[in-house]
């Protein structure tokens, strides 16, 4: 009697796991198939041959409904998604409150509107290129013999350094600037590893104070790669750009005979480029220093992003009532350089990158204007292509006459020929150009690898 109870229960689990593997199984077989409809059948032509709509159950025309809707949410309008067409009618809402409007006024005349309540006096896309010597690629060939770094390292940044050096003589007034009122050094604030005031140092033939919140590691500092003759003009000073005292740097200054300067900026984010006009007012107010003039290639509008950076933003150029427009602009200042990557897959529109160079062009306006109170020359240009970085904006003060941008003639010739004694400088000193490759270092961004990893 044990023995059938056991045998009988066994068979009908038996049956019930048979039973619910034929369940799986046809269940299985169904989602194949409802997958396969829904992939290549929208629900409007989810019908069968003779026009009905019988082929499809309840459950399969509602996950059809589903998908085409979220189909819909993801179809293109007017050229962006409807996430996208939700943030631009904010912004477009942004800029009718600032410029306080009434909905009669067209779309298309809020840029104008917004530049003339900022007081910009010259937008983005009609700034003058200003890439240093007319002959920029031969006045590359030549800082570049100089030095010698990873190759695509160097393909980036040296367009720069040339750019930016360019503007430097223009404002010191040539090499070896030292003649009347004492010698002249290059400031450097954010200095990083020190490259650029190197070549600094090298092209104007003067020494240069790198000034930065860290000191780098000891392989990725410029000046122990290069001659004692030259590093020895190399001087650190250790300190964040907003915070920097200018009165110990003025002594540092005088110590060594300096006195008179120009400031060079190159990319600091965010608040960087404010704090480094601050520096240049605070510094000239010391006794002692001369600031002939600056340099500032600003950079990450969009770092300028939390309610206290947008406050003190604010602050410092009397817009707190504006704080909140403030906070638009440079949270959407990215859409000009995410849209402008080499083999993006961005999907930024025109308007889009337009309304981003209208917010930095919105951010740059109180820039010019704190300039203008300290040097009688103020410039704002794009001082390298695109190609090279897409965050090419410079704003150039000084007190020397004329204009920053490049002319043929004299000027460049003068360059050119300073360029070339920096070179034979540099052979005198060590025989070849200056290895600033770091040690121990691998980068796959520059695709480098010193093959000397510590």
């Amino acid at each position: 009697m044990m023995l059938r109870t056991l045998s009988g229960r066994f068979l009908l689990r038996a049956f019930a796991l048979a039973l619910l593997t034929a369940v799986v199984a046809l269940w299985l077989r169904r989602r194949g198939r409802h997958s396969a409809r829904l992939d290549e059948t929208p629900l409007s032509n989810a019908r069968g041959p003779d026009g009905s709509s019988n082929k499809l159950t309840k459950q399969e025309k509602r996950l059809a409904r589903k998908l085409e809707k979220k189909q819909k949410a993801q179809t293109v309008h007017q050229g962006v998604s409807k996430r996208q067409n939700r943030k631009m009618d904010e912004v477009t809402k942004q800029l009718r409150l600032i410029t306080d409007v009434s909905q009669d006024v067209p779309d298309a005349d809020l840029p104008r509107l917004v530049r003339k309540k900022f007081g910009v006096c010259e937008a983005y896309d009609s700034l003058s290129e200003d890439y240093g010597p007319v002959d920029a690629a031969a006045a590359c060939d030549l800082l570049g013999a100089c030095v010698q770094r990873p190759p695509l390292y160097e393909q980036k940044m040296l367009p720069q350094e040339l750019s930016l050096i360019h503007k430097l003589f223009t404002i010191v007034g040539g090499r070896h600037a030292s003649s009347g009122g004492g010698e002249v050094a290059i400031v450097d604030l954010g200095a990083g590893n020190g490259n650029l005031g190197l070549l600094c140092s090298l092209v104007l033939d003067c020494p240069v104070v790198l000034i930065d919140r860290v000191q780098p590691h000891a392989e990725l500092q410029a000046e122990n790669y290069a001659p004692p003759a030259a590093a020895s003009r190399m001087l650190r000073f250790v300190s964040d750009v907003g915070m920097v005292d200018t009165e110990a740097l003025a002594a540092f200054l005088a110590v060594r005979g300096i006195r008179r300067v120009a400031v060079v900026a190159k990319h600091l984010c965010g608040l960087g480029s404010d704090l480094a006009l601050e520096f240049v007012e605070n510094l000239s107010k010391q006794k002692g220093v001369e600031v002939l003039g600056i340099v500032v290639a600003t950079c990450c509008v969009n770092k300028i992003d939390s309610p206290a950076q947008v406050q003190r933003y604010c602050e410092m150029y009397s817009l707190v009532d504006c704080a909140s427009f403030v906070m638009t602009c440079t949270r959407h200042c990215t859409w000009r350089t995410t849209g402008g990557q080499a083999n993006s897959q961005s999907k930024m529109t025109d308007w889009q990158v337009q309304m981003s160079e209208l917010f930095e062009d919105v951010i740059q306006a109180p820039r010019l204007e704190r300039m203008r109170k300290h040097f009688p020359h103020v410039d704002e240009v794009l001082f390298a292509p695109k190609e090279h970085t897409l965050q090419n904006r410079c704003l150039v003060g000084s007190h020397s006459g004329g204009s920053h941008q490049s002319t043929a003639g004299s000027h460049d010739e003068a360059f050119m020929s300073v360029l070339r004694d920096a070179h034979k400088d540099v052979i005198k000193m060590c025989g070849r150009a200056i290895d600033l490759c770091p040690k121990g270092i691998a980068s796959s961004k520059y695709g480098y690898d010193s093959g000397g990893h510590s």
